[in-house]
């Protein structure tokens, strides 16, 4: 899915989302919040990539193993 969307992207079919902000959005609820008017509004924070990665891959090993 990951090669799709970078495709995608390069193809100029869609903008994706900037890793940076899904971090952000990441650490928001880590932080109990769930609910942004915009999340180019919220504060940036330390280390949003890194998160954004750790969270991605993990959900999707979670949903990989759930299916199976």
């Amino acid at each position: 899915m990951d090669l799709g969307a970078a495709l995608a992207r390069r193809a100029g079919l869609t903008a994706g989302l900037p890793p940076a902000l899904l971090g952000r959005w990441f650490a928001g609820l880590l932080h109990g919040r769930f609910a942004h008017d915009t999340i180019l509004d919220a504060p940036a924070g330390a280390r949003e990539v890194p998160l954004a990665l750790a969270l991605h891959y993990a959900i999707g090993v979670a949903l990989g193993r759930a299916r199976s």
